[in-house]
């Protein structure tokens, strides 16, 4: 892996918002049919009459219960097929954690019967529910490997110790090297993505060891789903404050957005997202060198929604221009149509984006995401085609700068 460890947008400043794919870790988890994938049960798991068992499935429509006895008040009931994770089991009935579906039934702790459940093998793709550790061994004694904050998606790689797995954490671009440990299934729960639809598009270990990319820069992730009231407009600035982080400069989301606001006079505008023009010049203000954005070669001028003529004057991008880019060192921000992006074709949102292009695999390229609701926002893939036809889709068409030495 070739590291550097230091080295969207639309044509009117107001803009949809850019919706979140899927709920937050704390919040309903909906469960789907367990594709199959490379993590397998331990025999400890093989039956969910075994405590230690870590995931099971209902085999028909099952109540869920307030607690373990007949004084318990049903809740309601879940369909066969729902993967669930074992907390604790005893007498008739299991306590679990189910992370609510998508006929409205919420995320919770509950118990159901387990003559109704099935044992179900560990997915490859999990998301933690609640801060998490990443352990040396499978056992909650001594000092942890790595924390993890709520939301953290991680990859388990089919080694199993009763309720624990191993794990491998490909990071965020701030560690050296990928971290394997072990984790505890209480802590994690499936996200809504289905499993093969987040192995499709999501850098894994199995893709690492089977072909090394051809080119991968190291740059720091951040999601723009932070909270903030603008979080959902915010990309374009936090795009730019990852690469920044590449080069060493740490600066907040909110403060980038704040200098992005004022170039393009919409500084109380919590929908507007920030013309590219603006985060060229935000980014190169600051120190850094942008290569191939304008075609005079001239440095980027700040507008705003009365610039925009200055459209003409931009470069025009190929992904071999991308590919180019990236070999000389330099990593690229495009504006691309958010529907392109893996597994969006079918968002409510139709609007523009931005990421950074950060590497080359095969014939995808490696990209930072800021919406990283429907998986991990960091190390994801996009083909070349999708990324040639969402940049030329965008409301500016075939945008982008490259940042760089």
């Amino acid at each position: 892996m070739l590291a550097v460890a230091t080295l969207g947008v639309t044509p009117a400043p107001a803009r949809a918002a850019e919706p979140a794919a899927q709920t937050d870790a704390n919040q309903a988890f909906a469960p789907s049919p367990a594709t199959p994938s490379p993590a397998t049960a331990s025999p400890a798991a093989s039956s969910p009459s075994t405590p230690s068992a870590a995931w099971v499935r209902t085999t028909k429509d099952t109540p869920l219960w307030s607690g373990p006895d007949d004084k318990a008040k049903e809740f309601s009931k879940i369909a066969a097929g729902t993967t669930l994770q074992v907390i604790e089991q005893g007498g008739q009935r299991a306590f679990v954690y189910f992370g609510g579906d998508k006929q409205g039934h919420p995320a919770g702790d509950v118990w159901v019967s387990r003559a109704d459940l099935a044992p179900a093998p560990w997915p490859q793709w999990l998301r933690a529910r609640r801060n998490a550790e990443i352990r040396p061994e499978p056992t909650p004694a001594g000092p942890g490997t790595m924390a993890l904050a709520k939301g953290t998606y991680i990859e388990t790689t089919g080694e199993t110790d009763g309720r624990w797995a191993r794990v491998f954490f490909l990071g965020d671009g701030r560690l050296r090297d990928p971290i394997e440990g072990w984790i505890d299934s209480a802590d994690f729960a499936l996200p809504t993505v289905e499993q093969s639809a987040l192995s499709g598009y999501l850098v894994s270990k199995g893709l690492l060891t089977s072909r090394s990319p051809d080119i991968w820069l190291r740059v720091p992730y951040r999601s723009q789903l932070d909270g903030a009231e603008y979080a959902t407009a915010n990309c374009g600035p936090v795009v730019v404050g990852m690469t920044l982080e590449a080069f060493g400069q740490v600066y907040g989301s909110g403060m980038l957005r704040s200098a992005a606001m004022s170039l393009q006079d919409t500084v109380d505008c919590d929908d507007c997202g920030v013309f590219i023009q603006n985060l060229a010049a935000m980014t190169q203000a600051r120190g850094v060198q942008i290569f191939g954005f304008r075609k005079d070669g001239a440095p980027a001028k700040p507008i705003t929604a009365a610039g925009m003529d200055d459209d003409e004057n931009l470069r025009h991008w190929t992904f071999d221009d991308v590919r180019a880019e990236l070999k000389a060192g330099r990593v690229v921000i495009p504006q691309i149509k958010f529907r392109f992006l893996p597994g969006r074709a079918n968002a409510p949102y139709g609007g523009d984006h931005f990421v950074v292009i950060t590497g080359i695999l095969g014939d995808r390229f490696i990209i930072n995401d800021p919406v990283d609701s429907d998986g991990r926002g960091y190390a994801r893939l996009i083909s070349a085609e999708s990324l040639e036809k969402g940049m030329a889709l965008a409301s500016v068409p075939n945008v982008a700068f490259a940042v760089g030495r």
